[in-house]
């Protein structure tokens, strides 16, 4: 089933303890999120590649495969790069934190975690990375209507030295030397 088909949002939970993925499937099904879990790494891989969850929750200390290792895989991934990915964890040292992020992770929570914050954490990352899909939808058919009429765009900051070109403009200027 594709996330379009959904009609609640579905939550891919990826730990080695299945406490923890009980825990997670009490905190969030009653609160109108749909929960699948997946005991590795490399099971949350192919559950992420096979049902398209709205967000994942990750696990980082897991026999085999890390959860490191699989978000940076997953974020690797054809709709991967976007998925917001929580990384929950008992090691909330500066180091993991920074690996987590480094990985790719879009959020960190430790444990233990108030369970009932949870759901208020992935609706607000859902929410947000709702704005992120159409900001990106909005920049593609902004590009689109460029190139189909000829012009293009860019942007200068005053007082500082950056600024950007739209595509349809660099290429425009390209044409013209």
């Amino acid at each position: 089933m594709n996330k379009e088909a959904r009609d609640v949002p579905m939550v891919l939970i990826v730990d080695d303890d299945a406490m923890t993925r009980m825990l997670v499937v009490e905190a969030l099904e009653p609160e109108g999120f749909s929960v699948e879990e997946a005991a590795s790494g490399a099971e949350g891989i192919e559950a992420f590649r096979r049902l398209r969850p709205d967000i994942i929750l990750l696990d980082v200390t897991m026999p085999g495969m890390d959860g490191f290792e699989c978000c940076e895989w997953i974020r690797g991934l054809p709709d991967g790069a976007r998925i917001p990915i929580v990384v929950l964890t008992g090691n909330d040292d500066d180091e993991s934190i920074t690996r987590a992020f480094e990985a790719g992770a879009t959020d960190f929570v430790s444990k233990p975690m108030r369970w009932k914050l949870l759901a208020y954490r992935v609706r607000y990352l859902l929410r947000a990375g709702t704005v992120l899909k159409d900001l990106a939808h909005s920049q593609a058919s902004l590009a689109f209507a460029q190139e189909l009429a000829h012009v293009g765009s860019w942007e200068y900051g005053m007082g500082s030295a950056e600024g950007s070109w739209s595509p349809e403009l660099y290429r425009i200027l390209l044409i013209f030397p």
